[in-house]
């Protein structure tokens, strides 16, 4: 049974890079990152037709998205405090 797997368009860009950018082969871009070379091949023909599946993003997504990673930022590095000062409690205590 074959079993489709769906590449973002994230993946496929840096396929091409690698290909176009970097001067790889299809086939050795495809058995470098386990793809099939037909898949490599047609993602470079529709990059240079200038064919893209992504769907453009406005401005004003872009920047609720910096805003939410800069507040999943900020929540992460408090985290990181909290666990070290936990280390470093529980480092003390054991001795």
């Amino acid at each position: 049974m074959n079993k489709k797997t769906k590449y973002t368009d994230a993946f496929r860009q840096g396929v091409v890079s690698m290909v176009v950018e970097q001067g790889l082969s299809c086939r050795e871009v495809g058995e470098r990152l386990g793809t099939l070379q037909k898949h490599v091949n047609r993602w470079v023909r529709e990059s240079r037709a200038g064919v893209t599946k992504a769907k453009p993003v406005s401005e004003q997504g872009l920047s609720d998205k910096v805003l939410q990673l800069e507040k999943e930022h900020k929540q992460l590095r408090m985290e990181r405090e909290i666990l070290k000062k936990a280390a470093a409690f529980f480092a003390n205590e054991s001795r």
